[in-house]
């Protein structure tokens, strides 16, 4: 937060900045006279003539307003004369040049104008502004500076010819993927950054920008496809459905229930028994000439309710999509337009305007949204005579009009377009809060409506803004300059004054408010979402100034403004504070906000402000990773995101991430700088070309104050017995378990990253979390793969009992307080890794932690130890990729054997957390929604029991004090993203083995019946191609696999067999049966290549064909641990003439992320390549562990 004296100087400079840009072409040289004109700081007052010397010339009013100048009284306007104090409004210049009339005087020395007086501070009185000390020598260069800076972008559709202009000045996208508040639009503002990245073509002016149908920026970033529709996206306008389909009636209830609970607080404007009487009249019997009451209202509650819905494991994506596409593709645009204005019009566009949003349509919003301004208009709901009353149908008439007001007041603003509203013809009262209805929960945010009062208020400060600090019109002269200073002080502190009136639930700036109810949450978080983005808006000219300056300190010595710092501080500060506000919304508040798409874009503005901000920061890496540890947040929250238009949070996060890479490789030129800024960033691309999918592999950082625990590669801690394991201290631990073996020395990288050491470091950093007098226990254990690097946990609790009424295990356990400079994560600093995994978010969802003496429930303590039960509570990424599948199952069954591994407090040494005896009583119950997967009995390794989901709540389960409850031991495993086989991507790793993963491949062989070793054929040679169907396929594949065949001329003694196997369509048993068979193993990069992992080692080999230009390791890295020989090469992509799917778009029913790169583009081989391919098999077939890239 700023003084009012730090923000009225450095808002100053802005607006001295804006007053350049609105001046015109003409007024150049009075305008480039600006400062340059200003007596120096220096100079010596003037003083009174000695007498007898002729007194100076009396001093002239250059240019007075016009209503003076008619009746010849001077007024420059900076101090008015009576009438232009009394009507401010009044003081109007003449444009143009000033009349030159002819000198009757001795020439003199020319005085300062007295229009160009230097403006006052807040600081002193007596202190000159900035602006007294500039001299722009150069006036109209940084004039065109300035005029080029408010250029608007024009982009057009080659496909279908529709064009659309982002305006100068303030185009902000609302919700599209860039929503950059400031002097030019979002999509200018990125052009801009991107200029700014490429070095050397920033001087390259918007206006002179050679003739294109999509800038270079937009192109390179892929960001048109939020512009426009394609054929083939879900437009409703490009998509023809049956005339009736049939949607079960479970089904249309949950996307009722679904609007009302995600959309219906933020535009509380229907009645859901009006919505319920429409749905049922669907079911009843037919009548003639009687059509169903409200029938569009209800087909854009269905389809709206379709993309907010969670129905995950119930309903697959593409199926949900299409039936929202459905029902508003029945509601018609062109009857709404014509129909006689009433307030259903008005409600139909408003459901219109929210399903816009949903698909990113920004300009479909605005414009649905400008009809139900004018409907409002027309209908006279901005008139007190009309809405004055206090029965429920004025009260909702009020509600109405309020809500079209705010959201088409904050569209217009973020558009950058005008609003169709005037405050001064609205005399409307806001609505009132109503007592509540018992009989009906989604009436209460039409009850209590402080969030509309709200909004209300931000709405009218946004109009403010755009039009008395945004618009060409309020910079006409250099006088103006202070009443702009003064409108935005105004709106600083009009926007402040709105926090007080709030009430607690809506307090979206204190974290510790108690958790309301589901609407009261929604409105939180958009309340709070908007009034941070207003403040990014007060500030936002700074980063866009900046742009045509190397770094900030030029910029402040070229326009001489010492606040410049200051007020981009301002607002990268509201943008930490927007993304600290999702993070806990949507990881510990009210996760289901996710399926509402429409709020990515603002995670995306505040992330892109921060980011911009870095390319000044390539001397700072302290800041840098600072900002990179609160855009990892927000990248987490996009990852959680289900919908947003046509593709996924995930696809968004990626595009956040490929601008994140190319600010940091820009922010500075010093090379050790960026590659610590590389190397922080929670993305490992180090590697990775511009433009590719890089790793997702969340890493995230300490603050600099807090210590990181003792990592492998050396304790930079010490660690005491009250800060760290102290109930372990000097019990001795047990040893590994059995199926381990040992492995040839390797180097210490290797063995600490592949090795049993890796269990040890997790074993030797179990903290406990609960005090000692606690009944149950909560041990968590710690790893760090290296300094600085994020903190991997995992977690074991002992005596949770499971609350049916809750649907949560309770866990009676008061908490201990770790130093922070122990460098042990609290509970709430636990990491959270991509798909919303990770200890933190599973001990949020599932389990509770309480007091003892608040604890109610009946546990049964008297349990023997050797009869306890365990559930091990985990949230997968997912059930159909078969590489994040075993990384989850692998990191599973690491943890399970630190638990071996680790004896339990206050007992003999012999007896371990967890023993082999505890498998029969061990079941997994998973908290995510996806589907079970072809995958899924691979996680009982170390169960008997059946694998379950986590129930929901039941109203019916009471429990009191007579009944008893058996508590149980959770272990909450590692993610699949800390495995360690996730290092290394990008890097060659010298490993050439890994107890570890042996052990794995070895129980998966076991649990599969399998032998450990296979005795193959010496006279053959089976080749295995595996046949990918959909994405990143190769090209003719069958065809050139038939030449193959008939071209090899091996051995006559040895048989050469090839097959194209679909893994795919085979049991998870038959397919490791057919790689344990294999002694070649060829594929396209991609999750299939997991399967190399149960190749036999020596005696095999793996092929990888990469996507032209991608460099990735990680493949590599695995024949190396495993044993077996590597070869590579890389591919043609296909000239496919822009036809093949693009990263990030939305996928085909039933399709899942293939891995960590996106890359969907066929691929080619000439034959001559695909054979030398084949032909890496030496005839004594024999592989060693050797690796290489083949080349032709």
């Amino acid at each position: 937060m700023f003084s009012n004296s730090q923000l009225s100087t450095s808002v100053s400079f802005f607006f001295t900045s804006l007053l350049l840009m609105s001046a015109r072409p003409n007024d150049i040289r009075r305008v480039a006279n600006f400062v340059s004109a200003q007596p120096s700081p220096t100079d010596s007052p003037s003083t009174a003539p000695p007498a007898g010397m002729t007194p100076p010339p009396r001093e002239r009013v250059p240019r007075a307003c016009e209503h003076c100048r008619a009746r010849k009284i001077k007024c420059n306007g900076q101090q008015p004369c009576n009438a232009c104090a009394r009507h401010p409004e009044r003081c109007l210049y003449r444009t143009g040049s000033i009349r030159q009339r002819k000198n009757r005087r001795t020439k003199e020395a020319p005085r300062p104008p007295a229009t160009l007086l230097p403006l006052p501070t807040t600081d002193s009185p007596t202190t000159p502004s900035d602006w007294s000390h500039t001299s722009l020598s150069d006036g109209p260069a940084q004039y065109k500076r300035h005029h080029e800076l408010r250029a608007g972008i024009g982009v057009q559709n080659p496909e279908t010819g529709a064009f659309q202009f982002y305006g100068k000045f303030r185009s902000l996208i609302w919700l599209a993927l860039l929503t950059l508040e400031g002097p030019s639009s979002g999509f200018c503002f990125i052009h801009r950054v991107y200029q700014r990245i490429k070095q050397g073509s920033s001087s390259e002016p918007l206006l002179a920008r050679r003739s294109c149908s999509i800038p270079d920026a937009i192109h390179r970033f892929g960001l048109e496809r939020f512009m426009f529709a394609r054929p083939g996206d879900s437009d409703p306008r490009r998509t023809h459905f049956p005339s009736q389909m049939f949607l079960p009636r479970e089904l249309g209830d949950q996307f009722i229930e679904a609007y009302f609970r995600i959309m219906h607080p933020q535009i509380p404007i229907l009645i859901k028994s009006e919505i319920d009487d429409a749905w049922n009249q669907m079911w009843e019997s037919p009548v003639r000439d009687h059509s169903v009451k409200n029938q569009d209202i209800l087909f854009m509650v269905l389809a709206i309710g379709a993309r907010v819905a969670n129905l995950k494991g119930k309903q697959t994506e593409s199926s949900v999509a299409a039936w929202a596409d459905y029902f508003s593709s029945r509601v018609s645009e062109g009857p709404i337009f014509l129909q006689e204005p009433s307030i259903r019009g008005v409600h139909l566009m408003l459901l219109k305007s929210m399903y816009a949003l949903q698909l990113m349509r920004q300009n479909d919003a605005y414009l649905y949204l400008g009809h139900a301004t004018r409907t409002c208009l027309v209908l006279g709901l901005h008139r007190a005579q009309v809405t004055d009353g206090r029965d429920p149908t004025v009260h909702r008439l009020r509600l109405t009009f309020w809500t079209t007001f705010f959201c088409e007041r904050i569209s217009s603003l973020y558009m950058g377009r005008p609003s169709s509203l005037s405050d001064r013809q609205i005399d409307t009262a806001y609505p009132e809060d109503l007592p509540p209805n018992p009989y009906d929960s989604t009436c209460a945010p039409m009850q209590e409506c402080a969030f509309i009062r709200a909004m209300g208020e931000i709405a009218k400060l946004a109009d403010r803004i755009s039009i008395e600090i945004y618009s060409p019109a309020s910079i006409k002269n250099p006088t103006d300059l202070d009443k702009l200073n003064q409108i935005s002080v105004e709106c600083d502190h009009a926007l402040q004054a709105v926090t007080p009136t709030l009430p607690s639930y809506l307090h979206f700036f204190d974290d510790s408010v108690p958790i309301g109810e589901p609407w009261q949450e929604i409105q939180r978080l958009s309340l709070g979402f908007c009034y941070y983005v207003v403040r990014m808006l007060l500030s936002r000219p700074a980063l866009v100034l900046t742009t045509f300056f190397s770094s900030v300190q030029e910029a402040q010595i070229a326009t001489g403004c010492t606040e410049l710092q200051s007020c981009i501080n301002s607002s990268t500060s509201a943008a930490r504070n927007l993304i600290h506000l999702a993070h806990d919304v949507y990881f510990r508040r009210f996760p289901d906000i996710r399926y509402d798409g429409a709020l990515a874009s603002f995670l995306l503005s505040a992330s892109l402000t921060l980011l911009y901000d870095v390319l000044n920061l390539g001397t700072d890496p302290d800041r840098a990773r600072q900002t990179f540890t609160v855009v990892e947040k927000a990248i987490k929250c996009l990852d959680e995101i289900e919908h947003t238009g046509y593709t996924s949070g995930k696809a968004l996060s990626l595009d956040l991430m490929r601008v994140a890479k190319q600010a940091v490789q820009a922010a500075d030129p010093v090379v050790d700088t960026n590659q610590v800024l590389m190397d922080a960033f929670p993305c490992n691309w180090a590697s990775a070309q511009v433009g590719e999918n890089p790793d997702l592999s969340m890493y995230t950082f300490p603050p600099a104050d807090v210590a990181v625990i003792g990592s492998l590669a050396g304790n930079d801690v010490g660690w005491t017995e009250m800060e760290g394991n102290h109930l372990w201290s000097g019990n001795g631990y047990p040893g590994l378990p059995a199926d381990y073996i040992n492995t040839p020395e390797q180097p210490a990288l290797c063995t600490n990253l592949f090795g049993t050491p890796y269990l040890e470091s997790l074993r030797d950093h179990a903290t406990e979390y609960c005090t000692p007098d606690s009944p149950a226990s909560l041990t968590c254990f710690h790893t760090q793969t290296k300094p600085g690097d994020r903190i991997d946990t995992f977690c074991f609790a002992r005596g949770a009992v499971h609350d049916p009424s809750q649907a949560m295990y309770i866990l009676p356990c008061t908490l201990r307080d770790i130093p922070r400079t122990s460098g042990i994560p609290s509970l709430r600093e636990f990491h959270y890794y991509w798909y919303g995994t990770g200890a933190g978010i599973v001990i949020h969802n599932a389990i509770r932690i309480v007091p003892p003496h608040k604890n109610t429930l009946n546990i049964n303590n008297t349990t023997p130890p050797n009869i306890q039960n365990y559930t091990i509570l985990t949230k997968r990424e997912g059930g159909q990729n078969f590489w994040h599948s075993l990384m989850e199952i692998f990191s599973m069954t690491l943890s399970i054997d630190v638990l071996q591994m680790t004896s339990t407090p206050d007992t003999d040494t012999s007896i371990p957390l967890f023993a082999p005896s505890s498998i029969p009583n061990t079941d997994i119950t998973l908290l995510d929604t996806a589907d079970a997967g072809p995958y899924i009995d691979l996680w009982s390794l170390f169960t008997h029991k059946p694998i379950r989901r986590l129930p929901q709540p039941s109203t019916s389960a009471t429990n009191d004090d007579s009944t008893s409850l058996t508590p149980t031991n959770l272990i909450i495993p590692l993610p699949g993203a800390s495995n360690p086989l996730w290092h290394g991507d990008w890097s060659v790793l010298p490993c050439t083995s890994s107890p570890l993963l042996k052990t794995f491949t070895t129980r998966i062989l076991s649990f599969y019946d399998l032998p450990p070793s296979y005795e193959a054929d010496p006279n053959t040679i089976t080749i295995t191609f595996i046949n990918r169907t959909s994405t990143r396929r190769l090209v003719d594949a069958e065809s050139l696999l038939l030449t193959l065949s008939t071209s090899l001329h091996p051995n006559p003694k040895i048989n050469i067999h090839i097959r194209s196997i679909d893994f795919a369509s085979l049991p998870l048993r038959e397919q490791i049966r057919v790689v344990r068979s294999t002694d070649i193993l060829v594929g396209v990069h991609g999750a299939g290549l997991t399967h190399a992992m149960f190749l036999t080692p020596g005696m095999s080999a793996v092929v990888e064909v990469l996507p032209e230009g991608l460099e990735h390791k990680g493949f590599r890295n695995l024949a190396g641990l495993v044993g077996v020989g590597y070869f590579s090469l890389h591919g043609d992509g296909e000239d496919g003439g822009g036809k093949g799917r693009r990263r990030g778009m939305r996928r085909k029913e039933g399709e899942r992320e293939e891995d960590w790169h996106e890359w969907d583009r066929p691929m080619r081989l000439d034959a001559l390549s695909s054979k030398a391919l084949f032909d890496v098999a030496p005839p004594h077939r024999r592989f060693s562990s050797r690796s290489g890239d083949l080349t032709f």
